[in-house]
């Protein structure tokens, strides 16, 4: 009777274990903490190497294989820039002794002395600022961009030579005659930087940049990216966000301008509504138009409008596609498979094989390089992480309630 009743015991025990076994379910994967490390992930590897005056010699790159001949180098300004654009207003965050806040910290530090390196002439990583290609003007655009968005990360940190450095290789840059299409917004960028900082910029050069892109507005959110429409991300790309920033400099110093910056800022959020609702169950993006292989770059609107006020209280459900983005990025870990820097190609479902460059020849243009890895970086996968919020109430207030 006693062993019987043991053996119930025991069962019984066994069998509450169970069930309670059962009932612990995973700690939900914290949002901010995974696009935190993603984002460490991607620029890590460039700027610990370029803090070193390394990345050109240990950046290995891929080319498009129909590469126009361009100097191959320009893939270093490219990624850098990029990678900087998006990553200063997270760097912007104070310390403090949390594991973001020492990877925040680190990454600051590494990026200080990889700018000092991109301008001095003495540095292995000294970029490509004097070529006969007129790409070093989009790539300094970039550059410049990260300086507006969070000056006291970025500009405010650098020593006066290597402030001076950056200004004289801008004004060389005057020189550079930009394509009548989004292309006047990196010339325009670079002049309100300028200005920004107190220094001489071409009104001209503002005054066409800002009057013509309004005039391309069409309607609905959406500019045409010169004087015909193309139906692609360069909406989300470029025009966009470098539109606002600039109008931002030149409304602050009283530079007319045809529209306001809240008007500017109503229309991207118009055009955020049909990004996010471009996004698929899968977390992908429709692979249309131009530079189709940016990645998660058709994402940089949505991250763009979170470094600003202008879109608090305005939920939607649905919001969560945005996040899936981001877990569909995370979960192609062959994107990392070479010296920790993802290669080019379309982020495919998990449910098919991912795809390298080779085998997407139709997709990748003549200018294509591994610069991707910076384009990475302008989405907001680096811009979400510079609010304090949590990133799903963050998603919430991206875009106009539908």
């Amino acid at each position: 009777m006693k062993l019987r009743l043991i053996t119930l015991a025991f069962i019984s025990v066994f069998f509450l274990t169970a069930a309670s076994a059962k009932k612990k379910t995973t700690a939900p994967v914290n949002d901010r903490q995974q696009w935190v490390e993603l984002c460490y992930r991607i620029a890590a590897p460039v700027l610990e190497n370029m803090s070193k005056g390394e990345l050109q010699k240990n950046m290995q790159l891929e080319l498009s294989p129909t590469w126009d001949g361009r100097d191959k180098r320009v893939a270093y300004m490219e990624t850098f820039g990029r990678l900087m654009a998006g990553i200063s207003p997270w760097l912007a965050l104070p310390d403090d002794d949390t594991e973001e806040g020492k990877m925040r910290k680190q990454m600051r530090e590494w990026a200080v002395l990889a700018y000092k390196n991109a301008v001095d002439p003495d540095s292995p990583d000294f970029l490509l600022w004097e070529t006969k290609s007129t790409q070093r003007l989009v790539d300094a655009a970039y550059i410049a961009e990260s300086f507006l968005r969070a000056p006291e990360a970025t500009w405010q940190l650098l020593d006066e030579t290597t402030q001076k450095r950056y200004i004289e290789r801008f004004q060389r840059l005057k020189i550079v005659r930009p394509a009548y299409n989004n292309w006047l917004l990196f010339r325009g960028l670079i002049e309100a930087f300028l200005m920004s900082v107190g220094e001489d910029a071409d009104q001209y050069v503002l005054t066409v940049a800002s009057n013509k892109i309004n005039e391309w507005y069409l309607s609905d959110g959406w500019y045409s990216d010169g004087s015909e429409f193309a139906l692609d991300y360069y909406n989300a790309y470029v025009i966009h966000p470098m539109y606002i920033e600039m109008l931002e400099v030149l409304n602050k110093h009283h530079f007319w301008t045809p529209i306001s910056t809240k008007l500017a800022i109503k229309r991207m959020q118009r055009f955020n509504v049909f990004m996010e609702r471009l996004i698929s169950p899968e977390g992908t993006y429709p692979a249309f138009g131009r530079s189709v292989v940016h990645g998660s770059f058709p994402d940089t609107c949505h991250g763009s409008m979170e470094i600003r006020t202008a879109r608090r209280n305005e939920q939607r459900p649905g919001a969560q596609r945005i996040n899936c983005r981001n877990e569909q990025y995370v979960q192609s870990g062959r994107k990392f498979q070479r010296k920790r820097v993802p290669p080019i190609g379309i982020c495919r479902s998990s449910a098919r094989p991912f795809q390298l460059l080779y085998q997407q020849r139709q997709f990748v243009h003549d200018f294509f390089g591994i610069h991707a890895i910076g384009i990475a970086c302008r989405s907001p996968v680096l811009e979400r992480c510079s609010r304090t919020m949590d990133i799903t109430e963050s998603m919430e207030r991206t875009t106009i309630s539908y």
